[in-house]
Parts: C-alpha cells; sequence; structure tokens
C-alpha cells in the first residue's frame, strides 16, 4: 500500500508540473506575436560633387541621372518562434506633389544578402492613389533573428531627391507589425532566460527524486529476488540443525518472525529502501501444488 501511494504521489506531482508546463507552452502559442520594423531613408546615394571647370555626369541606360534615394524597409524576428510565408506589402507615397520613379528594387534576408528567401509578388492590388506606387513580398522563412542575421530587408532606389511616406502591411494570421525597439530583442533574451530560472530548479527538483525513485525500486526489487533465492536454503538449514527438527511452515515462521525483527530496527531511511517483510512470501505451497509435487 505504501509503495501504491508513493507512485500516485510520484504520478500526481509530474502530472502538475506537466500541466504547468502544458498551460505554458498554450499560452506562449496562442499569444500575438510581432515583426519589428524599420523604414530608412537616404537622399544621399548618388551625390556628385562640384569641379571646377569640369562636367560630371552619370548615366543611367543611357539617361543623365543627378541625384538618387534609397527606401529601406528592415523587419526583424525577435520573437520565441520561426514564421513561414510570410507576405508583405511596401507602399510609397509621395509627398507634396513629388513624383516617384523607382529605378530597381531589391529584397533578401541577412547580412549574406540570400536572395532567395524573399520573392516578389506578382499580384499586387493597385493602391489607392495613382501616383503611390505599391509592392508584395513573401519572405519563405522568417526565422529569429539577431542583430545582424536573418532579418529581411527590402530596397527602393528612386530617381532624385525625395522622401515618400512609406507603409508597410503584413498579411499572416496571428503575425503583426509594431515599430523597431531593441528593448524587444532584450526581452525576447530576458523571457528565455525567465524558462531556464524556472525550469532549472524544477529538473534539479524533479529529476534526482525521480531518479532515486527508481533507484530504490531497483535495489527493492533486487532484495526480493535475493530473499526468494535465500529462502529455501535457510528452510533445509533450520530443519537440519534444529533438534526438534521443525516441519516446513515452522521453519518459515521463524524465518519471517527474525525478518520482522530486523526490519523493525532499521531507520526510517532504511526502511523506505527495504521491502517490509510480507508473511504471505513467507508461506509454504498448499495442499495442490504439494501433492503435485
Amino acid at each position: 500500500m505504501r509503495d501504491f501511494t508513493k507512485a500516485v504521489l510520484l504520478l500526481v506531482v509530474g502530472a502538475a508540473i506537466g500541466y504547468w508546463v502544458e498551460g505554458y507552452r498554450s499560452r506562449a502559442q496562442n499569444r500575438i506575436r510581432f515583426l519589428d520594423q524599420e523604414i530608412r531613408t537616404s537622399k544621399s546615394v548618388l551625390s556628385l560633387p562640384a569641379l571646377p571647370g569640369q562636367k560630371l555626369e552619370v548615366l543611367l541606360n543611357g539617361s543623365k541621372i543627378g541625384h538618387m534615394t534609397k527606401v529601406t524597409v528592415t523587419l526583424h524576428n525577435w520573437e520565441d518562434k520561426d514564421f513561414i510565408d510570410v507576405p508583405v506589402y511596401i507602399t510609397l507615397r509621395p509627398k507634396g506633389g513629388e513624383e516617384l520613379k523607382v529605378i530597381t528594387k531589391d529584397a533578401y534576408i541577412g547580412d549574406k544578402k540570400a536572395r532567395d528567401g524573399v520573392s516578389e509578388l506578382r499580384q499586387v492590388k493597385s493602391p489607392l492613389k495613382a501616383e503611390s506606387r505599391k509592392f508584395g513580398f513573401k519572405i519563405h522563412t522568417a526565422n529569429r533573428s539577431s542583430f545582424r542575421e536573418g532579418y529581411a530587408e527590402m530596397l527602393f532606389y528612386l530617381e532624385g531627391v525625395v522622401e515618400p511616406e512609406v507603409d508597410v502591411s503584413i498579411n499572416k494570421s496571428g503575425l503583426c507589425l509594431r515599430p523597431l525597439d531593441y528593448e524587444h530583442y532584450n526581452k525576447r533574451n530576458a523571457d528565455s532566460e525567465k524558462l531556464l530560472i524556472v525550469a532549472v530548479p524544477v529538473a534539479a527538483f524533479v529529476l534526482p527524486i525521480c531518479g532515486l525513485y527508481w533507484i530504490v525500486q531497483f535495489a527493492r526489487r533486487h532484495e526480493a529476488r535475493r530473499r526468494t533465492a535465500n529462502l529455501d536454503a535457510m528452510i533445509e538449514a533450520i530443519r537440519t540443525k534444529s533438534v526438534a527438527a521443525p516441519d516446513e511452515q515452522t521453519a518459515r515462521d521463524l524465518l519471517y518472525e527474525l525478518a520482522r525483527i530486523e526490519y523493525e530496527r532499521l531507520s526510517a531511511v532504511d526502511k523506505w529502501l527495504t521491502i517490509e517483510p510480507d508473511r504471505a512470501a513467507f508461506m509454504g505451497p498448499g495442499p495442490t501444488q504439494a501433492g503435485e509435487d
């Protein structure tokens, strides 16, 4: 009965820990997650110096160009999971009558510029304003990123010195955008550390207890096998050396009483490590077994 109680107690403790871990995991899986967006505009991509007495020109596809602006949209995944096939839509809106002429565009993943990680969407709904330009991309795998690795970057090179409004949106269930904040990256690391702070003590407490329990069970099973193997030899020794030559059951009763006395003298810890003598284990074969023998 005591062994059954211990087993049930361990099962209850394990079930409680499993319930807590599963609840934590479920809450973490179902919450809304974010990609951090960073938008940068550089107006000095192509800035020609003034050379006295000289005329310096730059040609683009045979046409003269004097200035060029670069718009960069960077998305960081500082969450605790990866995402696949994330559609990203970027709209460039001119300000104050500016004309937007997109020279070229580019998209890739990380510093190594892995362009196979992002593909352009060809069928994109036109923007509300005719002078605006809208583009679509699909990030095939938005892996958890660090500061310099794993981020997705989309670039637009515009003719002239312009500063368009940039609107970024994504169409992915459970995923939203938020402004870039490096505290989000620090928070992800802090959350990982909190999980370790909880998991390590729990593991340090539960694993030794479980390990000790199974070691004890192994030791007790080993003792039970040893006691069973030695029982017949001890009965035969008692019957041989005893003057009264007790019958087999009397010898078994004597062995049970000796085992009981030895058990009661043990400490509480040793009792926990030792199987309590069971009278049924010391009973001789029944009438049917005796007749068969």
